[in-house]
């Protein structure tokens, strides 16, 4: 059983979860040739306007007109009291595990549909949260302001990551140790149970001793936050995936750029490292907005990324892209089957997709939650699908018996 978890992205994802559409015109709308033209001939720009606006209704209606797949989910688990953030399963596969905005995190019992143990008194919401190699510890992140005595002096005053363990039985907290000076995003275990990732808006990735709770590489590259970290089969690679740079506005925004301007170059946000020396390995190339989740093939050279630009992204093991699957706006989560057959990825819609990723071909979708789908993974035998979403609700689905 794979131990990675899907992220979600930035802060700034909270517009697009909330349902705020910011729509934001650049001076080739309104700039001084645009008003010259309307004032020569305004009657016949009023026309093309009208024109737009239909088309645009237009591209409206074909959005709304989009299928919707109303096959019920075979479970539906509710329990948390705010958004589900990520979901991870047990390595025998009859439990799961889900972080949540509600600063708790829960395990829930596959077969028998309800929770069997909630762990409370989290200061953050928890954005990930995994089981152990033998399944029985859970391991969560958090953190909290290190709050000085003079609460005037504010200078001094620093976040400190934590990565929790849990006594899955019990209930109780058994260890913790502290990392990151800013919030833990998201978290990732090797196969062997030995090492663990954590990815941080201070943007690095650090890669731990997990028994000893040591910090032994600090992957330092990123320009921005780490949302979504991969351990590779066997433990010697990790990847991690960032958020894009905020595009720094023109310093006039009238003048025209010059044929001799260089363009900058495209940011890396997909990147590789050796887990001995925490060196970086390779870069690749392709996605132009947040990469919200990364993600080894169990069984193909294959590193996937999802991202905010609606694609799904494939290198092969020369760093080239393969394949380049079709997503929606706002791809949030991306998981392999087991048997690296399917991909299957969710979004700020509420729509969960599932493709073939060797003929590249979507195969089905599903909808069902009320809202943006945060979080997805494929049961142990990949006979069933788990989603959770910002609707506090985690939804367990069939997969189709002519899409095995």
């Amino acid at each position: 059983m794979r131990k990675s978890i899907n992220c979600l992205a930035p802060a700034a994802a909270l517009l697009v979860l909330l349902g705020l559409g910011l729509t934001l015109s650049g001076p080739g709308a309104w700039g001084p040739a645009a008003l010259a033209q309307e004032k020569k001939d305004p009657g016949k720009d009023k026309d093309k306007d009208k024109d737009k606006d239909k088309d645009k209704d237009k591209d409206k209606d074909k959005k709304k007109e989009l299928p919707k797949d109303k096959t019920p989910p075979a479970l539906e688990l509710k329990g948390h009291k705010d958004w589900i953030f990520s979901v991870s399963s047990s390595p025998d596969g009859k439990y799961l595990i889900t972080a949540s905005r509600d600063k708790t995190v829960k395990v829930w019992d596959l077969k028998e549909g309800k929770d069997v143990a909630t762990f409370k008194d989290h200061p953050t919401e928890v954005r990930a949260a995994l089981f152990t190699a033998d399944g029985k510890e859970a391991i969560t992140t958090t953190g909290k302001w290190d709050k000085k005595k003079d609460k005037k002096d504010k200078k001094d005053e620093k976040f400190e990551g934590e990565i929790r363990v849990w006594d899955v039985k019990s209930g109780k907290l058994v260890r913790s140790f502290k990392g990151h000076s800013s919030f833990i995003r998201c978290a990732a275990l090797s196969a062997d149970g030995k090492l663990l990732v954590t990815g941080s808006d201070d943007q690095t990735a650090i890669i731990w001793d997990f028994k000893e709770g040591k910090a032994l590489q600090t992957l330092k590259g990123s320009k921005t936050a780490i949302n979504s970290v991969a351990f590779n089969k066997d433990g010697t690679k990790v990847v991690t995936g960032s958020a894009a740079t905020p595009p720094v506005p023109p310093k006039d925004p009238g003048k025209k750029p010059k044929p001799e301007d260089k363009k900058p170059e495209p940011e890396v946000l997909v990147k590789v490292w050796n887990v001995a020396d925490g060196k970086e390995l390779e870069s690749l190339k392709g996605p132009e907005r947040d990469v919200s989740s990364v993600a080894f093939s169990p069984t193909e050279p294959y590193i996937s990324a999802g991202s905010w630009d609606g694609k799904i992204y494939l290198w092969d093991k020369d760093g080239k892209v393969a394949k380049k699957l079709e997503a929606q706006e706002g791809v949030l989560s991306i998981n392999f089957s087991h048997n690296g057959k399917f991909l299957a990825a969710t979004g700020w819609e509420d729509t969960t997709k599932v493709w073939d990723v060797a003929a590249g071909k979507e195969l089905f979708f599903r909808n069902g939650h009320k809202n943006s789908v945060t979080g997805v993974l494929f049961s142990a035998d990949d006979q069933r699908l788990i989603t959770v979403g910002i609707d506090q609700t985690m939804k367990v689905w069939d997969v189709p018996k002519d899409k095995k």
